[in-house]
């Protein structure tokens, strides 16, 4: 029977399987009472689901994830809980992002409370889809923890609740996890050395930037014990003129280097090279590349703190290096197709070649390959899209490829029309195997390349004016312009014309500008047409009815018809329709003057970068009300400012920054969550962006 309102149900989670359970159910209508014996019940309670929190070990200024994994022997359909941190920490844009196992209708909600001590997580499908049964990750907590100290903190679920898809909740067993946050201090690399042979010796560097000052260091250096050893260690001038340098062999290619003082002296804040490393080659080294990885970095302050910081390996090459792949440099448009040259310089012949090629994929979509003089036909030659952003490019022809340096393939993209101009994105080739012929298996190296999107273009090219005329040359300005509903961007063409067959082609172009940046662009018209044909002074005219406005969008790389939509006004005044242009003596405007219609909005507005992540660059996108001071600021985790991208007044409407990953000083910024900010007299906006590298 369909239970009515008011049912109640009863769920018996005493019940043990294999067990046979009698219920009565009794049922009030009024003042009656009807029994009856229930029939018999095999009760079988869903197995307890285990909810697992993973401990975590993070850096503060950079995101902390913590990973929850479910593992439950019944589907789940939806999911409670709360998680709470004991001491509480200060949580800053806490995400949660979903695991595989989850279907991609599920939803997820959090709520922190002020204090930082707890988060309450809730996880369901509109749609009623359940997590099938098994065992992984199921949700990650995605936060930053800005602290100036260590921090050790208990992660406890509490107030767990899993429900099956008839809505029933079951019982569920946790297991709680830590939390260990430690403080940066330093970045350290290790640099990238020269080819060198088996059997000789080279140098390699280690880069330290450090915010603040650096008593003493400990880190290890790990390589490949077959291919070569560490023979030497030497403290470079950023050093304290006391400090002592020990190095220690650890066996299996680890070598251990200490760094301290005697008097107790620091590393002053900065950045550069601290030691340089010499080692030595083994006769027996095979051809390729050797990594260098720094590990277990530890550093102390003046304060006497420990700590670690995730560190960027280097490597150097070892053997003849017999072939490099490397893209050539490309210049595009925004919404073009653009090709990119591959170039091989091989002192050896090839009889065959595997590479990967790696491109931002929110820019850059692929669409072919086209082959160069250089290989010997397409007949073995397949491109393949492993996952976006990835191509494996292979060949195993029947003909070799001759010794020699130039063009051997074309990669072809189709380039986003939302890549801002004046950037350029990289295109890199890495993981290559080269078969020589008859030698087998060479060393082969793959580099990387650019492609260019320049300044938007300054002046027409689509539209020209066609003559003089006897009228003096006005500017005429649009805050902005549509074409079916399309805002026009930066690079696209206006143009003003006359239609009425007064010149001989029977189009005159009065005048023409370019869309910058913000979106509005200037036209500097002439207003007085051909003899006969001007304007008289003192009165409203009626002439120049045949007037219309066209435009060429430059990413369709085509002319719109009938012609663009646009507010102008030309001074004061208003000089123009909607959708098409009436010319009024120039005397009339200022008892004619009315505000422009424009793509001003009512309050700043402030778009999510794109793209995002990223890579290379990304563009900042806000909108002003009116003309204001305006401060656009990238900061870290921390609140601390990295750049400042602009800081001026800005006149109202849209506008655009691009940030390129580096600081104020052109360093590059470390990969990870960062935050940028538009700020007015009125308020701020602040969002998030992520960068990778």
């Amino acid at each position: 029977a369909r239970a009515g309102a008011g049912t109640t149900a009863f769920i018996d989670l005493s019940a043990e399987n294999g067990e046979t359970y009698y219920y009565r159910v009794a049922a009030v209508y009024a003042d009656s009472l009807e029994s009856l014996a229930a029939g018999p019940v095999a009760a079988t309670p869903e197995a307890p689901a285990l909810l697992a929190i993973e401990s975590v070990q993070a850096l503060a200024g950079q995101p902390v994830e913590i990973p929850i994994t479910l593992e439950n022997a019944h589907p789940v359909a939806g999911l409670r809980f709360t998680l709470q941190f004991e001491p509480p920490v200060p949580l800053t844009a806490p995400a949660a992002i979903l695991g595989a196992r989850v279907p991609p209708n599920w939803i997820v909600t959090l709520a922190a409370d002020s204090g930082g001590s707890a988060l309450t997580i809730v996880a369901l499908s509109p749609q009623l889809s359940a997590i099938p049964p098994g065992k992984g990750e199921v949700l990650r907590l995605v936060a930053a923890i800005p602290v100036d100290d260590p921090l050790k903190a208990a992660l406890r679920l509490r107030n767990v609740v899993l429900s099956a898809p008839d809505g029933v909740a079951f019982p569920t067993r946790v297991i709680d996890g830590q939390l260990a946050i430690e403080v940066k201090v330093a970045d350290l690399r290790i640099g990238t050395g020269p080819p060198i042979q088996p059997g000789d010796t080279g140098t390699v560097t280690i880069f330290m930037d450090n915010p603040e000052p650096v008593l003493a260091f400990r880190l290890v250096v790990k390589t490949d014990a077959a291919a070569l050893r560490v023979i030497r260690v030497d403290g470079l001038p950023r050093l304290p003129p006391d400090a002592h340098v020990a190095f220690t062999d650890l066996g299996a290619g680890a070598v251990q280097i200490i760094v301290s003082s005697f008097s107790q002296s620091a590393i002053a804040a900065g950045a550069g090279a601290i030691v340089s490393l010499t080692y030595q080659v083994a006769d027996t080294a095979a051809e390729g590349l050797v990594r260098l990885v720094l590990d277990e970095v530890a550093l102390t302050d003046r304060r006497g703190r420990t700590l670690r910081q995730a560190t960027v390996a280097g490597h150097f090459p070892v053997g003849s290096i017999v072939a490099v792949f490397t893209p050539g440099a490309s210049d595009a448009q925004p919404g073009r197709t653009v090709t990119v040259p591959l170039n091989l310089a091989n002192r050896v012949a090839l009889c065959g070649f595997r590479f990967e090629v790696r491109h931002d994929p929110q820019m850059l979509a692929f669409l072919s390959l086209e082959t160069a003089v250089r290989l010997p036909g397409d007949y073995g030659l397949s491109v393949h899209e492993i996952e976006p952003g990835l191509l494996q490019v292979e060949y195993d022809g029947p003909q070799p490829i001759a010794v020699g340096d130039g063009p051997l393939l074309s990669l072809v993209f189709s380039l986003a029309g939302s890549v801002p101009w004046d950037t350029s994105l990289a295109v890199v080739v890495s993981r290559v195997d080269a078969e020589g012929c008859p030698s087998g298996p060479v060393f082969a190296l793959g580099q990387a390349g650019r492609v260019t999107i320049g300044a938007a273009p300054a002046q027409p090219v689509h539209f020209l004016t066609d003559r003089e005329s006897a009228g003096g040359i006005h500017f005429i300005t649009a805050q902005a312009v549509t074409v079916g509903g399309r805002y026009l961007e930066q690079g696209d063409e206006v143009a003003v014309i006359d239609t009425s067959g007064g010149a001989s082609a029977g189009v005159v172009v009065m005048g023409v500008g370019v869309v910058r940046e913000d979106g509005s662009v200037d036209i500097p018209a002439r207003l007085g047409f051909a003899a006969g044909r001007g304007l008289p002074a003192g009165a409203a005219s009626g002439l120049g009815r045949a007037m219309v406005f066209l435009a060429w969008d430059r990413q369709a790389d085509q002319e719109s018809r009938p012609g663009a939509e646009a507010r102008y006004v030309l001074g004061a005044g208003l000089w123009g329709e909607n959708n098409g242009l009436t010319i009024i003596d120039l005397l009339q405007l200022p008892a004619l003057a009315a505000a422009p219609v424009s793509r001003l909005p009512d309050q700043l507005v402030v778009e999510q970068n794109v793209p995002n992540p990223f890579s290379d660059t990304t563009v900042i996108r806000f909108g002003l009300p009116a003309e204001q001071q305006v401060r656009v600021a990238v900061y870290d985790l921390l609140g601390r400012e990295l750049v400042a991208l602009h800081d001026g007044i800005t006149a109202g409407g849209y506008h655009q920054v691009t940030w390129d990953g580096t600081d104020g000083n052109g360093r590059p910024a470390r990969k990870g969550m960062w935050f940028y900010q538009v700020r007015t007299p009125e308020g701020a906006i602040t969002r998030k962006m992520l960068l990778l590298r």
